[in-house]
């Protein structure tokens, strides 16, 4: 729905006001904010990140809408890392990641004190649930992480 408007974006099951505001105010070049752009020397390199993600050969998450709930510790150091970071990577994997269960969602990817209620969706649509460790021996077996 590139390009739609906050209007239209709302009409969607799972959009809300602030992610369909947050969405028209994206770089297009790159999906970030663009007060997060503004600064860098082009369009299409992010402060935060390069887009899109190069996916991996042999993508072990091709054709999968994930949603990231829950704290992320990286598997081999036990760091926290941010969910957004660890999406990133799910994309790499060939993944594309929403914010919110839906009927569209393929997997729940579950960290460390998930709430119910994403549990609670998931189970009512028939998603996966996958715990975060399960998904980073995917990730790290595919030479993404």
């Amino acid at each position: 729905m590139v390009g739609a408007s906050e209007e239209r974006l709302v009409e969607v099951e799972d959009i809300g006001p602030k992610v369909a505001a947050s969405w028209t105010r994206t770089s297009p070049a790159c999906g970030q904010n663009s007060s997060d752009c503004a600064n860098t020397a082009s369009p299409s390199t992010c402060a935060r990140r390069t887009c899109p993600p190069v996916v991996a050969a042999g993508a072990p998450l091709a054709g999968k809408t994930v949603v990231v709930t829950g704290a992320i510790s990286d598997s081999r150091s036990g760091e926290k890392i941010a969910s957004s970071t660890f999406q990133h990577l799910c994309e790499k994997a060939g993944a594309t990641a929403a914010s919110s269960v839906s009927a569209n969602t393929d997997i729940l990817i579950a960290g460390a004190d998930v709430g119910d209620s994403k549990l609670t969706k998931a189970a009512n649509h028939g998603v996966e649930v996958v715990d975060q460790a399960d998904i980073w021996k995917l990730l790290i077996d595919a030479d993404v992480a």
